[in-house]
């Protein structure tokens, strides 16, 4: 998994050789941004052989609830990007700053992944609301 959390680590992360459709995605948010990226969000990219524990250890959280109380995801949004990306939000705070999960729609992903975003997030050319890069 690559972390991104500063305007820095998201420049290193762009000169990379990337996947363009998140390369477009990236600089994206990072324009929206702005140079505060640290107090804004923090990107964890997945890249198989991830595993859903794993990027939940990496967020500190887990992504469902299982109790009848609160089922479901604990995601404020998830919305599937054209170019095979899917974007997680996680809001932390009042004033904003999120957690971003970009997962790409790979065959090798970690089916426990792979199954709670195929059951929570809409096809890309089904979102209610469009944000792609």
């Amino acid at each position: 998994m690559l972390i991104i959390d500063s305007a820095s680590a998201l420049a290193a992360a762009l000169a990379r050789p990337l996947d363009q459709p998140l390369a477009r995605l990236l600089a994206l948010r990072g324009s929206q941004l702005g140079v505060n990226i640290e107090d804004a969000a923090r990107f964890i990219i997945v890249e198989p052989p991830d595993t859903l524990a794993a990027i939940e250890q990496a967020v500190g959280f887990p992504f469902s609830w299982t109790n009848a109380d609160h089922p479901g995801p604990t995601w404020e949004w998830a919305e599937r990007h054209d170019g095979g990306w899917t974007e997680i939000v996680f809001v932390l705070s009042d004033d904003g700053a999120a957690e971003v999960l970009l997962v790409p729609d790979r065959d090798d992903l970690d089916p426990a992944l792979s199954d709670i975003i195929r059951e929570h997030v809409a096809p890309a050319d089904d979102r209610l609301h469009a944000q792609t890069p």
